[in-house]
């Protein structure tokens, strides 16, 4: 089972497609478990998934890593407090 009740309930409440398509720019953050080092997922790049949004808010011991590709990711907030640089980086007018 793991997270997948999580994952369809992100899915029933964000349209994950719509998000992608989008022009507003949203960037979430996670923590490589093995490295420790911050990854940024962001729908402008290959576009975000239930996985990223979950591993982004994956504060252990309380919540499980989340797997994506093959790597295991927990909550940004691990090793990057506030992540504003990036998206200050990143933003467009």
């Amino acid at each position: 089972m793991g997270l997948e009740p999580l994952y369809r309930t992100l899915e029933s409440l964000c349209d994950f497609e719509e998000l992608n398509r989008s022009n507003t720019h949203v960037s979430v953050v996670a923590t490589n478990v093995a490295t420790g080092k911050t990854r940024y997922f962001e729908n402008r790049d290959s576009g975000l998934v239930a996985p990223m949004v979950a591993a982004s808010g994956s504060l252990p011991p309380w919540f499980a890593a989340v797997k994506i590709n093959d790597a295991w990711f927990w909550d940004g907030s691990l090793v990057c407090a506030a992540p504003l640089h990036h998206i200050i980086e990143t933003h467009t007018y």
